[in-house]
């Protein structure tokens, strides 16, 4: 079945006109007075949320309890509670409540005394679980006292009334009292070391002793109170709707039955304590939620797929049925029929040897609910999926939340086999995630899974690139990216592992649904289409880097899919063979990096190739060398590189980027043009001789030649090595345009 978008919609609008702010109103857990007993008061409590009575009494009948008058500041339709102990060594009269819950941070407290005579000894304690008194107020010997501390003035007058509120604070309780009844004074303070949730009780007290002081039933000697009351931040209840509108961090969050909480788009709300749910927590997509305690109950993360294309996403809580989920977003169907049809939800398996059966897909007799042959599967934590609906708009992920860290996710390598190394990875949690050192220095996916990694790069389906049927984004530690909420990433294995870590010290807010952090440096962002698709590749200068290949800061393109259309980069010296979508080169020496080109591109395609550089030295400007027909093209804002192929293209030796401060021809091109590497302890790649005869001869560091050949340039040649010894080799090129000498590691 499908949501009914309208009614959700205009639910919403008219919530939200109702909805209060998290952190700002006050609701009433508990509250009481006198009036409410009708005259006679028994353990029985009245009101809401406090419990029932519990007294305690000592003496010889001269002690007990009422309800009766004080004042009319005091009384509530002429009732107020009264305790009483007469002159008797011991008399005791004490009536005790629990409060609706522990008082945490956030939660206030209040209630009202009234005085006349200030002998005797009489008042109340804030105690703890151990009925250990915490704060004290009593009224003995003349004076008022908070916790031994005199309050007012000395001057006595009749029919004092004091209203006390105790705020609980972080680790301390802080306290007003209002007098009134002829003096109107107002004092405060706090009680230092009270740590929340320590208060759980009052317990209001008359004490007689030896002097003489106590009466009974209405005497001016007793103590009377009234009007309690107990309100919270933190604890939602009474069907309240509140909204999370702004970055808000609580202490606890409490969310009892029919009530709800909704964190709105860009939004983050951070719980630094517990969060209980038994109502309704939803996060909409883009917001985010981090709890630092425990998490109890559901909640309801909200991602918005924008069209009906491909995405890859990733559950943000614990226990989403794949059945379930079926059911209330209806994914869209693919080929097969009947119970055989394949759904639009599947996981990823590198085992399998062909591209498209790497999409284990669930199908429909598994999630129909039909035959008793449904799945029990949920959507696996820190694990990616496709998904594709049918209608665009919100999908709902409901479990719980996320609170400890996933160390033991699946990594799988099978590179060795007829599979591949990437696994589809995901986001666990209903928070942004650093991916990188410039996102998070420290806490972060590619750190702390870096030993398990062939490269530090993370790869993300975006399916809004090439004109919107999608393609992939390599990320690494020049990108700053934080990981939304949902969304699910590529990694590949080297299999030293079979775990994979995200940590909650990963966790982050962020304002938009895949935040990426700006950053300022020259770089050269490369863009290839032939008509229909659009790829990219990027050039990044940054100080320390290097011209070879530096894990973390170049990052090859996704290996995981057969590329119909491609362009990257190999790395200016001493490469891997890896074909780069982000290269990292020095932010100097422009001039003098010529950077190899590889395109994959289609016999008759007519492709052209544009080049938008930002921040670059002044006059320096990029051109496109293409040795088929060795020409120079300047790629700026008013000209790109077009051509239309007779061939095939997949690799490089062809295309060239120079950045120079002076326009070039052929006669600028030199022997550094060429890249020599190592592309396995086997071979030795020479890229950028294009034709003519060559010859390339090996020497070990003490002079010895281990190799003598030639060969004819095709823009790209394999030389066979010879069986020798790990170390630094020279390599001596000779060509028709002069002899160029470099170093190698053969391991």
């Amino acid at each position: 079945m499908k949501k009914n978008y309208v009614l959700t919609i205009l639910s919403l609008f008219f919530g939200l006109c109702m909805n209060a702010q998290l952190g700002t109103d006050i609701y009433t857990l508990g509250a009481d007075n006198a009036n409410n007993y009708g005259g006679s008061w028994t353990t029985t409590g009245a009101g809401t949320g406090f419990s029932d009575w519990s007294f305690d009494t000592a003496g010889n009948g001269s002690e007990g309890r009422f309800i009766g008058s004080f004042s009319a500041a005091l009384d509530i339709s002429s009732n107020s509670f009264g305790l009483f102990a007469n002159n008797n060594s011991g008399a005791v009269s004490g009536a005790t409540r629990t409060f609706p819950k522990n008082l945490e941070e956030g939660d206030v407290f209040k209630i009202s005394v009234g005085v006349n005579f200030r002998d005797g000894n009489k008042g109340f304690d804030l105690r703890n679980s151990s009925n250990t008194t915490i704060a004290n107020f009593n009224v003995a010997n003349d004076k008022y006292t908070m916790d031994g501390t005199d309050l007012y003035s000395d001057v006595y007058d009749a029919n004092t009334v004091i209203t006390f509120t105790f705020t609980q604070n972080a680790t301390t309780l802080s306290w007003t009292a209002d007098r009134t009844g002829g003096r109107t004074e107002t004092q405060s303070g706090t009680v230092s070391g009270v740590a929340s949730n320590t208060i759980t009780n009052i317990r209001i007290y008359n004490t007689g002793n030896s002097g003489g002081d106590g009466d009974g039933g209405s005497g001016e000697r007793n103590l009377y109170f009234n009007s309690f009351e107990f309100t919270s931040l933190y604890n939602i209840n009474n069907n309240s709707s509140v909204t999370v509108s702004a970055n808000t961090t609580t202490p606890y969050l409490t969310i009892e039955s029919g009530s709800s909480v909704t964190i709105t788009t860009g939004n983050g709300l951070t719980v630094s304590g517990n969060l209980s749910n038994s109502g309704t927590l939803t996060a909409n997509s883009g917001s985010s939620l981090t709890v630092g305690g425990t998490s109890s109950g559901n909640i309801t993360y909200n991602r918005n797929l924008g069209t009906t294309n491909w995405y890859m996403v990733s559950s943000p809580v614990t226990g989403q049925g794949i059945v379930d989920f079926y059911t209330n977003e209806s994914p869209a169907l693919g080929s097969g029929t009947g119970d055989a049809q394949n759904v639009a939800i599947a996981p990823y398996d590198n085992s399998q040897a062909t591209a498209a059966d790497r999409w284990a897909y669930y199908t429909e007799g598994q999630v129909d609910g039909a035959d008793g042959d449904d799945t029990t599967d949920t959507f696996t934590s820190g694990t990616g999926y496709t998904v594709k609906m049918q209608a665009s708009g919100d999908i709902a992920f409901t479990g719980t939340m996320p609170v400890d860290n996933f160390t033991t996710l699946s990594l799988t390598d099978n590179s060795g086999g007829s599979g591949n190394a990437f696994n589809l990875m995901g986001n666990p949690y209903p928070s942004y995630i650093a991916s990188d050192e410039t996102a998070n220095a420290t806490n972060n996916i590619l750190a702390v899974n870096t030993s398990l990694l062939t490269e530090e790069t993370i790869w993300i389906w975006d399916q809004s690139l090439s004109g919107g049927t999608g393609a992939y984004t390599q990320y690494n530690n020049t990108s700053g990216l934080h990981i939304a909420p949902g969304q699910a990433f590529f990694v590949s294995a080297n299999g030293a592992s079979s775990t994979f870590a995200i940590n909650e010290n990963m966790q982050s807010h962020q304002g938009t649904d895949t935040f990426l952090r700006t950053v300022n440096r020259p770089e050269i962002n490369l863009e290839i289409t032939n008509g229909t698709d659009v790829r990219d590749a990027d050039i990044f200068y940054i100080d320390g880097t290097t011209t070879g290949f530096d894990n973390g800061y170049d990052s090859s393109i996704f290996g995981g899919v057969v590329n119909e259309l491609a362009i990257y980069t190999q790395a200016v010296a001493n490469g891997t063979g890896r074909n780069l979508g982000i290269q990292s080169l020095p932010d100097n020496d422009y001039e003098n990096m010529v950077i190899p080109v590889g395109i994959i591109a289609t016999n008759g395609a007519e492709i052209t190739i544009a080049a938008n550089a930002t921040n670059l030295p002044a006059g320096i400007n990029v051109y496109l060398e293409d040795k088929d027909d060795s020409s120079f093209t300047l790629l700026d804002g008013s000209s790109n590189f077009t051509t239309t192929l007779t061939s095939d293209l997949n690799g490089i030796g062809r295309f060239y980027i120079h950045t120079s401060s002076s326009a070039l021809s052929i006669d600028d091109v030199n022997l550094e043009n060429i890249s020599i590497y190592t592309s396995n302890n086997n071979n030795l790649r020479i890229v950028g001789v294009q034709s003519g005869n060559a010859q390339v001869k090996i020497y070990n560091i003490l002079g010895k030649q281990v190799l003598s050949t030639s060969f004819e340039g095709t823009g790209v040649n394999d030389i066979s090595l010879p069986n020798v010894r790990a170390g630094v080799y020279i390599i001596q090129l000779e060509t028709e345009n002069g002899t160029l000498n470099k170093k190698v590691i053969i391991e």
